[in-house]
């Protein structure tokens, strides 16, 4: 009786192990092309695609779908630095940003941006985080980030709320602006 009761418990441990192995998510970190920024993401991503804004700003964009959720990164390489302007000024200017891709994700229900996000391990980049709704269901947090010479803007959606991952917050707080 006690063998049998210890290899029930046995199994029921090795399953328990299993299953918190198979839970588990690996980031890994991801260079931007040659920008010196890089990213964190739970899967291999494609390749960058590459554009330019109408100041000829790099811009590159990406897409990675994981477990039912769409992890996208904007990242604008700016042509000429903000040097010298404002922490309102750049905090301005990501949230312009920010409010001209509501369209573009056909947002219909946004929240206040709550500003003051600090992004670990780069004291001067100044950060913004959303979360909007889609007439279809579409739920996505997003965090913005920004320095005088780049602007990041990173996304989670899926018609589950993303906010409850524990992986969203790993990748919206794991951009990483260039080493100075």
């Amino acid at each position: 009786m006690k063998t049998a009761i210890a290899f029930t418990l046995l199994l029921w441990c090795g399953f328990f192990v299993s299953a918190q192995e198979s839970s588990t998510v690996s980031f890994s970190k991801y260079p931007i092309e040659t920008t010196g920024c890089h990213i964190y993401l739970p899967a291999v991503p494609p390749a960058w695609a590459i554009s330019f804004s109408d100041d000829s700003s790099s811009v590159y964009t990406n897409s990675v779908t994981y477990n039912d959720f769409i992890f996208d990164a904007i990242l604008v390489s700016f042509k000429v630095p903000f040097t010298g302007e404002s922490h309102e000024v750049l905090e301005d200017l990501l949230i312009s940003y920010i409010d001209f891709l509501k369209e573009a994700y056909d947002t219909d229900e946004s929240s206040d941006y709550g500003k003051g996000q600090i992004l670990p391990g780069n004291d001067d980049a100044l950060g913004v985080m959303a979360f909007w709704e889609s007439a279809d269901g579409t739920q996505t947090k997003l965090k913005g980030w920004i320095t005088e010479t780049h602007l990041a803007v990173l996304l989670v959606y899926g018609t589950n709320d993303p906010s409850e991952l524990a992986l969203t917050d790993a990748f919206l707080n794991g951009f990483r602006f260039p080493e100075k």
